[in-house]
């Protein structure tokens, strides 16, 4: 049906394959563009993937970076200048603190607690008063968490909870 408006002029099998196409994208056909008028010459659509079994990776957590500056900065507050001869294995040996950034992450319980220590530390030392209300509400939340674990049928004390237990005491002492 040429010349007749609102027809395609394609054959019935070109017309099947490009309705059978734009089920699959589940696309507008044609696309809407941005503004009446433009042309879509440039625009290309990606077709979902056949294989919906792999799941999307998630973006990094932003949060961890910024736990991770608050730890450094905390160790810079806490720790004594040290001897910069000695070795990085000698200085872990003169403050426990030295640690905490390796072992950040590997349990809620001691990141928690950790961080706990952090805040609490650093709101003393600024003077921040809203960072040290924040410690107060992580301490409690810390100290939930260790009840949980202490309070299990199965509980036998490990490294991490006596990590744990002198975070939390150390943030006791430092101001909250």
């Amino acid at each position: 049906m040429v010349g007749v408006p609102g027809r395609s002029k394609a054959c019935h099998n070109c017309r099947a394959r490009k309705l059978k196409t734009d089920i699959q994208t589940n696309l507008p056909w044609p696309p809407p563009a941005a503004d009446p008028g433009t042309s879509r010459r440039w625009t290309y659509y990606v077709a979902a993937p056949e294989d919906d079994s792999a799941p999307l990776l998630k973006s990094p957590d932003l949060r961890v970076h910024e736990q991770g500056q608050l730890i450094a900065r905390f160790i810079e507050n806490f720790c004594p200048e040290l001897d910069r001869s000695l070795n990085e294995c000698e200085r872990r040996h003169h403050c426990w603190a030295y640690v905490l950034p390796y072992i950040h992450g590997t349990v809620d319980l001691l990141d928690r607690s950790i961080l706990t220590l952090s805040a609490a530390f650093l709101g003393t030392v600024v003077g921040d008063e809203r960072l040290r209300k924040r410690s107060m509400v992580m301490y409690g939340q810390a100290i939930s968490d260790l009840t949980k674990v202490m309070s299990a049928a199965n509980f036998y004390p490990t490294d991490t909870v006596l990590a744990a237990i002198m975070c939390l005491g150390m943030s006791e002492v430092s101001g909250i």
